[in-house]
């Protein structure tokens, strides 16, 4: 992000429902790596994000390995049928979306609000409205790419 023009927000929202969610694993790495590097006193481990994400990963991949797995035989296992095995997916999905993606979005603008205090922009990012806007079809994403463009828009004119 730093060496890069800001991101519209609405391009990340469309990657992020184009690519399945994998694009705001990638974004969230990026937001932290850019906040990382304004604001070196609270920075966070790359090394513990990742092993939070690959939480992420490993559920995601998860529920798409038991549909595989299943379909591939040609047919479901008697013992779990297709409609098991697809409520085992949604089930992982609903853990990763639902209970872990927000801890982290709701950390994320809670970093981002300190730093965007600590340079004198007056409208933050609330916290609360991120996990609203979160809840509202994933527009925690936009919403925190916008702060984040400003944020740069003041260090540039800085």
């Amino acid at each position: 992000m730093e060496s890069r023009a800001p991101k519209s927000p609405l391009a990340v929202y469309l990657l992020i429902w184009v690519i399945l969610g994998f694009y705001a694993i990638y974004w969230y790495f990026r937001a932290v790596s850019y906040l990382n590097s304004i604001d070196q006193e609270h920075s966070q481990s790359i090394r513990k994000i990742a092993s939070f994400v690959s939480v992420f990963l490993a559920l995601y991949l998860t529920g798409f390995a038991i549909v595989f797995v299943q379909h591939k035989r040609g047919v479901f296992l008697p013992e779990q049928p297709a409609r098991q095995a697809l409520l085992d997916l949604l089930f992982l999905m609903a853990v990763r979306w639902n209970v872990l993606a927000p801890v982290v979005v709701v950390r994320l603008a809670t970093r981002m609000r300190r730093v965007q205090e600590e340079d004198g922009i007056v409208d933050t990012a609330s916290p609360g409205r991120t996990l609203l806007a979160y809840f509202l079809w994933f527009l925690a994403f936009p919403y925190l790419q916008y702060h984040l463009n400003r944020l740069a828009e003041v260090r540039l004119d800085a």
